[in-house]
């Protein structure tokens, strides 16, 4: 133990919300600054997220891999659950040093493990986890494939991916709440909103809608059908096997299943699909 006595120039060390506000505060002001700021400090909304998951593959006993972690709110709650072990893997910087800060002390460090890597190839040998999820989180990278191909690949036999992302075809852009912006094909997408942001629009729009714009501009948002056929494109290699792919609403409701000719105005008013992929066991 150190017993020595502290400097005289030393820095006490800030809490975790002191931290928080200092990542959060340059979007003071803009829009959904309180509730990013709160989904940071207030991590409960984890509980039902993980429980749901724990139907899925048992997080008591896992390795779990958080991808796209942010703060690693969800591993904090897969500890508490009774994980082996916690990862998770993050590009923002800000994020990590959110995600060290909170685990900072923790009477089971040992047993976390939080990463920065560049958005492609993760830092993990093949076949390393029990369950992974991804929460809202492929619709932020530059190439879908090479991450889904990546999750797939440090699933081991036996293990689960859990995905979950903002449906495409709701009407509403979940991120920013604008409504249709965000259903066209990329390119006429992104075309629209250069318009609409350009001398020529901008007069038109408010101060948060420019923001908000500015925020989805060049967003590669992937459908359902798209996150679908990368499952089939890889389902041999690593002898994946489709658990669900459904879309729901609010929490209690129904799945409704993906596959099949779901007709798209339904699809409209379900704004969440999720994707749950295991690996055979015998794989590797």
């Amino acid at each position: 133990m150190n017993t020595q006595s502290p400097q005289p120039n030393a820095q006490p060390m800030a809490s975790f919300a002191e931290e928080v506000d200092a990542y959060t505060r340059p979007f003071l002001g803009t829009f959904g600054y309180e509730g990013v700021r709160n989904g940071h400090l207030d991590i409960s909304r984890f509980d039902g997220i993980c429980a749901t998951v724990d139907g899925y593959q048992p997080i008591r006993g896992s390795v779990v891999l958080s991808s796209g972690c942010g703060s690693a709110g969800d591993l904090a709650v897969c500890l508490k659950m009774g994980a082996s072990r916690v990862y998770g893997i993050e590009v923002d910087p800000g994020l990590h040093s959110l995600g060290q800060a909170r685990f900072r002390g923790h009477p089971a460090a040992d047993r976390i493990d939080l990463r920065r890597y560049e958005g492609r190839e993760l830092p993990y040998a093949d076949a390393t986890f029990d369950l992974i999820m991804s929460m809202h989180v492929v619709e932020h990278v530059q190439d879908a494939e090479v991450y889904m191909r990546e999750l797939f690949r440090v699933m081991r036999p036996g293990g689960v991916l859990f995905l979950e992302l903002p449906n495409r075809h709701y009407w509403q852009e979940q991120h920013t709440l604008v409504p249709w912006i965000h259903m066209p094909p990329n390119p006429v997408r992104n075309a629209l909103m250069r318009l609409m942001l350009s001398p020529l629009g901008r007069p038109w729009l408010t101060l948060d809608l420019r923001q908000k714009l500015t925020a989805l501009l060049d967003l590669l948002h992937p459908t359902p059908a798209d996150l679908t056929k990368l499952f089939n494109r890889y389902r041999t290699k690593f002898d994946l096997q489709l658990v669900e792919a459904s879309f729901y609403g609010a929490a209690g409701a129904v799945p409704q299943a993906a596959a099949g000719g779901m007709h798209i105005l339904r699809r409209l008013h379900l704004p969440t699909f999720r994707l749950v992929v295991r690996r055979h066991e015998g794989t590797s």
